[in-house]
């Protein structure tokens, strides 16, 4: 720190005087108001020692007193160096809470209260870094519903955002996590696009082997064709419309299926129909576990 403020101010306002007194005008520091400057170099006066003594949350309130625009700038330019000195001098702790169980899980506590060295009074703690003087500090939490917790730490200069911890122990039981959030496509997809591959292919084979035999067998005798071998024909046919409708009726249903299958978590696929196969004693075993 500089020398007393007071005396700096009164060598100023007597040069600054004899200055403009030479020139006939008024000087600038007779319009400040005197109670403002008065307080300005009062609170520059009481910073010093303050820092001296390593009073730094003490020192920095009476800096930001004497830093205004409002008070005189040979002041304020003062104390804003000083405010800044004091800034990067001042210590400051996070204080963090936590609740741990018998298994070491562990969940963060909010809403707390803190009191520092018995004076400095948190009602409501979060995660901002509170400003601190270096030195030992007894610290001490409260929560509704805990008993308190305390705790002494050392904290030097310059140490900026240190972490001090406090962890009650309590029997919390921790939600279980979800786990990967996921689509599966479900089982009956398969089956029903499996079935309606089956009856596109079936059906063709019909429809062609109908067409053939009209060509084959009705064409030489038309349209002399005996009814039955006409019948037997037509029945080829229709069978192969009826199949390959029902073929394409389970593809729609497959892929509206699989468009519409939930969004399920690793949890919820352990409920899920899923395919098993494998070999047994004589030959081989496949099929589907769980629920369509």
């Amino acid at each position: 720190m500089r020398s007393s403020a007071r005396c700096r101010l009164a060598a100023f306002l007597v040069a600054t005087a004899v200055v403009h007194a030479a020139f006939g005008e008024r000087p600038a520091h007779a319009q400040e108001n005197p109670a403002e400057a008065d307080a300005c170099f009062t609170a520059a006066e009481r910073a010093q020692p303050l820092v001296k003594q390593k009073r730094l949350r003490e020192a920095r309130a009476e800096l930001e007193v004497c830093a205004r625009d409002v008070c005189p700038r040979i002041a304020r330019t003062d104390c804003r160096d000083w405010l800044a000195d004091v800034g990067r001098e001042q210590p400051s702790i996070v204080i963090a809470a936590h609740e741990v169980n018998d298994s070491q899980d562990s969940r963060e506590v909010t809403a707390f209260r803190a009191i520092i060295d018995g004076a400095i009074v948190i009602e409501r703690v979060d995660p901002r870094p509170i400003p601190i003087d270096p030195g030992t500090h007894h610290l001490r939490v409260e929560k509704s519903g805990f008993g308190p917790l305390e705790q002494n730490i050392e904290i030097h200069e310059g140490e900026k955002a240190r972490v001090v911890n406090f962890s009650w122990e309590t029997s919390f039981v921790p939600p279980q996590p979800l786990g990967e959030a996921l689509r599966p496509t479900p089982p009956t997809v398969f089956v029903l696009g499996a079935l309606g591959l089956a009856g596109l292919g079936v059906g063709t084979y019909f429809e062609l082997t109908g067409l053939a035999r009209r060509n084959s067998e009705l064409s030489p005798c038309s349209p002399h064709c005996a009814q039955s071998q006409v019948d037997d024909v037509r029945n080829v046919v229709r069978a192969g419309d009826i199949t390959v409708g029902a073929g394409a009726l389970f593809l729609v249903s497959a892929g509206i299926l699989y468009l519409a299958r939930p969004t399920v978590t690793a949890k919820d696929r352990s409920d899920q129909a899923t395919f098993f196969g494998g070999p047994i004693p004589g030959g081989w075993i496949a099929g589907i576990r769980g629920r369509l």
